[in-house]
């Protein structure tokens, strides 16, 4: 019995320690997006914003609905820059 407790609770916390939060990913993403904008990587840029959006669910916050609607407008991605400022303004 105390080896299958073992056995439980040895896979529970592995589980436990190795998933995370797709907030905390969504949030490295958009973190990476601002630095990369800053380096003016526009293609890692653009990669980095769809990704948070996809570990997002969407578009969750002002700021990142800010962000993307300015830099899809500035590369003339008005369809996207759109579906940002639905969000802000919703």
């Amino acid at each position: 019995m105390k080896f299958l407790f073992t056995v439980v609770l040895a896979v529970f916390f592995s589980s436990h320690v190795i998933s995370q939060d797709k907030n905390i990913v969504a949030d490295a993403y958009f973190k990476r997006a601002k630095s990369s904008l800053v380096k003016q990587d526009g293609s890692n840029t653009e990669r980095y914003i769809l990704k948070a959006q996809e570990f997002y669910g969407g578009i969750p916050t002002s700021e990142f609905a800010i962000f993307g609607a300015k830099y899809f407008f500035q590369k003339r991605k008005y369809n996207q820059a759109e579906a940002f400022f639905k969000a802000y303004f919703s």
